[in-house]
């Protein structure tokens, strides 16, 4: 949730250097409304990046966790959408 107010706020400048974000319990996120919304903020924190610098490299996202299933659909999730 914090990364979401952080990105609708006049303080989401401060984002546009974040190369990496570690999600830890990824397992906890990938079938729940909370999940789905930290996908999605990823997201928009993807697009902001390259709104700045189109050609940049991707966020880079690491998902941490004893128990990721199913692996697939966090790999799709963790992964981002297509550009």
């Amino acid at each position: 949730e914090s990364l979401y107010l952080l990105l609708t706020s006049e303080a989401r400048s401060i984002l546009t250097s974040v190369e990496t974000v570690i999600v830890d319990e990824i397992h906890a996120m990938v079938a729940s409304k909370r999940g789905a919304h930290l996908f999605v903020s990823l997201e928009r924190l993807e697009a902001l990046r390259r709104e700045l610098d189109p050609g940049g490299r991707a966020l880079q996202r690491i998902g941490l966790s004893a128990t990721q299933r199913p692996l697939d659909e966090v790999a799709r999730l963790l992964g981002g959408a297509e550009v």
